[in-house]
């Protein structure tokens, strides 16, 4: 959870609140000695913060206000149906491009 500066008016003070998450990885090269290396590795990462809510302190009492799903709640879904839908034609093309770099 990350919390932000708060801010203050009419006297009504708010502190946001966010999710961060960080991601990373690394693949080391492959080859027939460990001294040599003929497959190359990789590495990469990656960083979400995603805003949850807000924090409402008013009159002495505080209240946690979480923001609404949003398009979150429909792009997503989405995104998945347009990934199954798509798998097949990706799938074909891979192999389609294994087979002509084999032969």
């Amino acid at each position: 959870m990350v919390f932000g500066d708060p801010i203050t008016s009419d006297g009504v003070t708010i502190v946001p609140v966010a999710r961060a998450g960080f991601a990373f990885g690394f693949v080391p090269g492959r080859g027939p000695t460990a001294d040599e290396v003929i497959d190359g590795g990789g590495s990469g990462g990656g960083m979400e913060m995603r805003p949850l809510g807000f924090i409402e302190i008013r009159d002495g009492s505080a209240h946690y206000r979480p923001l609404p799903a949003g398009w979150t709640g429909v792009v997503l879904p989405l995104a998945g149906i347009a990934a199954g839908l798509l798998a097949p034609y990706a799938l074909r093309a891979g192999r389609r491009l294994y087979r002509a770099r084999r032969d």
